[in-house]
């Protein structure tokens, strides 16, 4: 259709209208301890210090049993070591607050508000949940540059190099948190035409700048093209953002493919084929401009 940018890789005439065509162990590192303790477990006798040189007064008192200071030995040092412990744990859980520093920025170890990374953006969608299946979405994925926007709609191919059915894909664009519905789409009918064009409630609503005959002022700004081959692998829609033409930021974007029949042999389907991405009227997250 349009553009130089643009290749319809053997597409030509046929598809696209002959006026149109042309070219998961933890290590955790706790800082040194320093406990200062100081336990004086309490006397069974009043005895003199090393310090003190007078005779230590004696107060009667029942010889100790077998084993008792040594086991209130035992207990001191058990003592100990359990203030010990439970000093370490709480400077473990608190941290050091001289050396911990500041808390990891959520972005620079890549939590939710981390900036998206450059390539595209890939939004399955179920397989096998449309009869017949030439026109099954698989997968869209979008590339949001400062310079174009690109949307690759993936089907699951044929064997024979323009074995298209007969229906159409589209692609709406939602460029407006403030506004419901799409403003552009991509519209490409096989075996006829694709046109590039303004929305209004879900509908192509066709301009000048964007229409045929004569051109308009944007019509070389989007296209299409394919696989090398032609063989419905993907098809790929592609707008330049140009000076009062298309010149929107951030993108949502939703896709709906619809199958009437076939070409070869020649049918013509009783009741037509809807596929969407994910849901009918069911929009992506935005995709901003990267890049």
């Amino acid at each position: 259709m349009a553009g130089p940018f643009v290749r319809f890789s053997g597409l030509g005439v046929d598809l696209l209208g002959c006026h149109h065509a042309r070219g998961k162990h933890c290590l955790v590192t706790v800082p040194a301890l320093s406990v200062a303790l100081s336990v004086q477990p309490r006397p069974l006798h009043v005895w003199a210090t090393p310090a003190q040189r007078t005779p230590a007064t004696l107060v009667p008192h029942d010889p100790p049993k077998k084993g008792t200071q040594m086991n209130t030995k035992r207990t001191v040092l058990l003592f100990a070591g359990l203030i010990t412990a439970f000093v370490s744990m709480a400077a473990v859980a608190a941290g050091d607050d001289a050396t911990r520093g500041r808390a990891p920025d959520p972005a620079a170890a890549g939590g939710a508000s981390a900036p998206a990374r450059p390539g595209p953006v890939v939004i399955a969608d179920a397989r096998g949940d449309v009869t017949p299946p030439k026109l099954d979405i698989q997968e869209v994925r979008v590339v949001n540059k400062s310079d174009k926007l690109k949307v690759r709609v993936y089907f699951p191919g044929v064997d024979t190099t323009y074995d298209f059915p007969m229906g159409a894909v589209s692609v709406f664009l939602d460029t407006n948190p403030s506004r419901a519905g799409a403003e552009y789409g991509h519209f490409m009918d096989f075996w006829s035409d694709y046109r590039f064009a303004e929305v209004s409630r879900w509908r192509e609503q066709p301009t000048a700048a964007w229409g045929h005959s004569p051109e308009g002022a944007c019509v070389a700004t989007a296209g299409v093209q394919s696989d090398k081959r032609s063989r419905l692998r993907w098809f790929e829609y592609v707008v330049t953002r140009s000076s009062g033409c298309f010149e929107a930021g951030a993108v949502r974007v939703a896709v709906t493919t619809i199958n009437t029949g076939d070409l070869n042999p020649s049918i013509q389907y009783a009741r037509p084929a809807y596929d969407h991405l994910t849901a009918k009227h069911a929009w992506t997250g935005w995709i901003p401009v990267q890049g």
